[in-house]
């Protein structure tokens, strides 16, 4: 999934009040473009100072590790929650104000429901720190990995939210890590967006669901969109990786 920023500083006119040259207007646009991320129906945006109240530099790699949506830490400016139908046709789009000429970064999730109701983040994404002087404007993409199938050297870089926490999977098959829940008996104990698989190493796995076999655009740099028997003996295209997709396709 892909969130575009237009972010406009205005230049304040000699008549505008003092308050007017520090407003920029940031235009959030959602683009979904995965089969996961079409799961989401509310997409959260926040935007920050880049500097915490401990007056350190935010950086992209602390999130959501050392600083998660709503730590106070974090500096916010303005917190945004955007609705989706589920409909691709449908556009995702919130102008927000922030202030011009001060250096801010933009966090994202993409929550959708799980079978029990609680709210699941299947991606999430950042934009480091970016300044737009005023009279000029700026467009930016925010990619949004989803958190089912990210690629992870230890179960904290793996998501942990709305009851379900995944864990990262080691096994040498899983080259590069692959952050999944563990131990599913079917579909109704995975993220949304994910398909139960038989494992017996882990007692089966939550992969991360794709579009169609051999259309690896849903999936993580080094993994594959293939067939696996899933929990209800179906062929379900999951993303897996390479060192582990040749393994009893259907």
């Amino acid at each position: 999934m892909r969130v575009l920023l237009v972010i406009t500083a205005i230049a304040a006119g000699c008549s505008a009040p003092p308050q007017a040259e520090r407003l920029s207007t940031l235009q959030a646009s959602v683009v979904i473009d995965t089969t996961v991320h079409a799961t989401a129906r509310l997409f959260r945006l926040v935007v920050i100072k880049s500097t915490t109240t401990e007056s350190k530099i935010f950086s992209c790699a602390d999130y959501p590790t050392t600083y998660d949506l709503g730590d106070s830490r974090l500096q916010i400016i303005k917190p945004v929650e955007l609705s989706w139908t589920g409909s691709r046709d449908d556009a995702v789009i919130e102008k927000i104000r922030i202030p011009a000429n001060q250096s801010v970064a933009v966090l994202v999730a993409a929550l959708a429901p799980t079978a029990d109701g609680k709210p699941f983040n299947v991606g999430r994404g950042c934009l480091d720190s970016v300044t737009v002087s005023e009279g000029t404007s700026a467009t930016k993409w925010i990619d949004v990995r989803a958190t089912t199938g990210a690629s992870c050297q230890s179960t904290a870089d793996c998501e942990n939210s709305g009851g379900m926490a995944l864990e990262c999977q080691t096994d040498p098959a899983f080259n590069g890590g692959y952050c999944a829940k563990l131990s599913c008996n079917g579909d109704f104990e995975c993220p949304p967006g994910a398909r139960c698989i038989p494992y017996p190493a882990t007692g089966g796995f939550c992969a991360r669901q794709c579009q169609a076999q051999g259309n690896n655009s849903d999936c993580e740099r080094g993994q594959q969109c293939v067939g696996r028997i899933d929990s209800s003996a179906s062929c379900s295209p999951v993303c897996l990786p390479t060192s582990f997709a040749a393994q009893e396709q259907c």
